[in-house]
């Protein structure tokens, strides 16, 4: 078992993106609340600003969603039919 000590230490990452990357999500919940908690104190032009990036980047990746989700038939199709022919 480790200390609390320890254990608050390692609750804040060294990197966020490898912290992302292997799924910490004690680490990625930390830096979340302290991203959220900073941006309450930004003025008001600069929130609009770093909110308005959070939604563009949020479309994105709902849009690449989406494509995946319309082909993603036609992918398993793909394999299915070579796995198919094999056996006939």
């Amino acid at each position: 078992t480790k200390p609390v000590s320890q254990f608050l230490l390692d609750a804040i990452p060294n990197n966020l993106f490898s912290s992302l990357q292997q799924s910490k999500i004690v680490q990625i919940l930390v830096m979340s609340c302290i991203l959220g908690i900073t941006m309450g104190y930004l003025p008001a032009d600069k929130k609009h600003g770093t909110q308005r990036f959070f939604e563009i980047t949020l479309q994105i990746f709902q849009n690449i969603i989406s494509y995946i989700t319309i082909w993603l038939p036609v992918a398993i199709f793909c394999l299915m039919a070579s796995s198919t022919s094999i056996v006939g």
